[in-house]
């Protein structure tokens, strides 16, 4: 199922890759984040102390769907966005949603693009795999 962006814009590397208007290409928004906290044993110690060094990183991930009249054009987008991560394999990752805005330090893993074409017209689905500092 496609879920139009009415609040959600997703930046990288100084380029909106899903815009406001644009459309989500999965059906769920997964993001992970994991941090360096563990429990440290203490000789002669009742229990552990709880000991971070502060550092966390994560992963997102995510798919945006664009409608085209022709293939050359979803194939252009396709190279384009191609060409952008290329220059830029790390860069700022900025999720705004409304008023709220989240940045962090990414690098792209991965970058899929599809290309089909359901009845009228051409569609080009972008995926997006970042992982984040």
């Amino acid at each position: 199922m496609r879920f139009r962006s009415e609040l959600t814009e997703v930046l990288y590397a100084g380029k909106v890759i899903l815009g406001i208007g644009q459309h989500f290409g999965q059906d769920e928004l997964s993001r992970t984040r994991e941090y360096t906290t563990q429990a440290v044993q203490i000789l002669g110690a009742d229990a552990p102390v709880l000991d971070s060094y502060g550092n966390a990183t994560g992963q997102m991930g995510f798919s945006v769907v664009l409608d085209f009249e022709t293939p050359e054009e979803a194939l252009a987008e396709a190279m384009a966005r191609q060409g952008h991560t290329d220059a830029h394999q790390t860069g700022e990752l900025t999720v705004r949603v409304g008023d709220e805005v989240q940045t962090w330090a990414a690098g792209i893993q991965r970058l899929e693009t599809r290309v089909s074409f359901p009845g009228r017209g051409v569609r080009l689905v972008c995926s997006y795999s970042f992982v984040t500092a």
